[in-house]
């Protein structure tokens, strides 16, 4: 039987326990936040453009591929068929090499059949418009659906995005007219209106754009039209070729990506959260939640009190790699432990629970008398 002294220890060590977990607990805050990007991305931006001008075929492909860059086109279906008000404009490129172009993993995009304002002409119309040309270029493009839309010169209002909606899983507008940020939040951009960047003014505005969206953490779709050749804000060759250098040397807090790439990974990151428990002392346990979970390259912040003290461990005891950014431990979700658990704990944890009652009562007993 234990004595009297002995169970007053246990006592007292069971209260200062318990006092440790709950001052603990008290002082270490614990925010999680999954960021939207892959890898050690910062921000986004998407490559688009408008009105299937030949120079996109012949000029831009050839430019963003040499980087390993893909764009999305959006393509008016009259002018591939040289039809309608386009018959006697400068004909696109060939359907085939179109074709050719999504097969290299460029995104096809609908800006409608005859490129007419959606906003002006009667409901009926509009969405035979919205509905005919991405049934037409599903045709022309089998295997690779079209769900990016580009509402003809910007313009659209709140029964056109509805019906959009309906048909497509995005839709890009123009520039913001009051005087807001021209990248788009991932967490609050309305998908079927998308801001966009038109680049007619210097390169130097044009890189000023993408170093505003890395510093907000954004996503910039810039909206090209005809390089050198007669249009709308017209880009010389040698400035997009700047550009997409200048774009490359952002690697990797930059992911340049498709509409539609961008546009299903802020889809998916909206359903994920970190589900962080309490499962000892100064041991939490992280999980990945939500219909998309299992996806890979999450990167996730922790938010909490003096992160350079702390550390994340596979269930095995692997440390997983993190840096300090600010306030906040930031890591990797590795991606072959997608549906696994993760911990948190101190990179100086003792654990107490380790011991035995006969160590705890050794130790007691050698604490020196006052």
């Amino acid at each position: 039987m234990k004595s009297m002294k002995e169970y007053v220890a246990y006592i007292f060590l069971s209260i200062s326990i318990l006092f440790f977990r709950s001052t603990l607990e008290a002082q270490v805050g614990i925010e999680a936040e999954v960021l939207p990007w892959p890898s050690a991305s910062k921000a986004a931006v998407s490559i688009t453009f408008d009105d299937a001008y030949i120079s996109h075929v012949r000029r831009a492909m050839p430019l963003l591929e040499s980087y390993g860059f893909r764009g999305t086109f959006f393509l008016i279906v009259d002018k591939l068929f040289r039809q309608g008000k386009f018959i006697n404009v400068r004909p696109s490129a060939p359907i085939s090499e179109w074709q050719a172009a999504a097969a290299r993993g460029h995104e096809m995009a609908s800006h409608t059949v005859s490129h007419a304002s959606l906003d002006t002409i009667e409901v009926r119309q509009m969405r035979a418009e919205l509905i005919n040309s991405k049934a037409i270029l599903d045709s022309l493009f089998l295997g690779q659906p079209i769900v990016s839309l580009a509402y003809p010169f910007s313009r659209t209002n709140a029964v056109v995005s509805a019906v959009a909606s309906s048909i497509y899983q995005s839709g890009r507008a123009g520039p913001p007219t009051d005087g807001s940020a021209v990248y788009n939040y991932p967490a609050t951009v309305d998908l079927m209106s998308i801001k966009a960047f038109f680049p007619c003014s210097t390169v130097e505005q044009w890189h000023s754009a993408v170093e505003l969206t890395i510093a907000g953490k954004g996503w910039l779709v810039e909206a090209l039209h005809p390089i050198d050749e007669p249009g709308f804000c017209r880009v010389a060759t040698e400035n997009f070729a700047e550009h997409l250098h200048y774009l490359s040397q952002q690697h990797p807090a930059l992911w340049v990506a498709p509409v539609r790439d961008v546009v299903e990974r802020i889809q998916q990151w909206r359903t994920v959260e970190i589900e962080i428990k309490s499962i000892s002392e100064r041991v939490y346990q992280l999980s990945v939640i939500g219909p998309h979970s299992d996806q890979p390259d999450w990167q996730v912040a922790l938010y909490l009190d003096d992160a350079h003290l702390w550390r994340i461990e596979e269930e095995n005891g692997q440390i997983v790699s993190s840096t300090i950014e600010e306030d906040a431990l930031v890591f990797s979700w590795p991606q072959q432990r997608a549906n696994d658990l993760l911990f948190l704990r101190p990179k100086d944890q003792t654990h107490i629970a380790q011991y035995s009652w006969g160590a705890l009562k050794h130790a007691i007993r050698k604490r020196p008398e006052h």
